[in-house]
């Protein structure tokens, strides 16, 4: 299990570093900004995409600046992917 820096918790699925479509759905996000749910459903699956989303409620209303902050630091962390 790793944290982000605002203290959300995740696991992230094995041998996520050889997975085609994942990689897929990297490249279509840097044509396509909206990809980005894509990957957190396929980093998450459901139930963490369901309390990420909890997570970066602000007001009543999930903040699309906190969401794509905290999924671009996980997608960031090499050291989770590569486990």
């Amino acid at each position: 299990m790793a944290k982000t820096k605002s203290g959300f918790e995740y696991t992230l699925p094995k041998n996520l570093a050889d997975d085609f479509e994942y990689l897929e759905l990297v490249k279509e996000a840097q044509e396509k900004p909206l990809a980005v749910i894509d990957i957190a459903k396929k980093l998450l699956g459901e139930d963490g995409y369901e309390r990420l989303k909890e997570h970066c409620k602000v007001d009543g209303r999930v903040s699309t600046e906190k969401i794509v902050a905290e999924i671009t630091e996980i997608s960031n962390d090499d050291s989770e992917i590569k486990k």
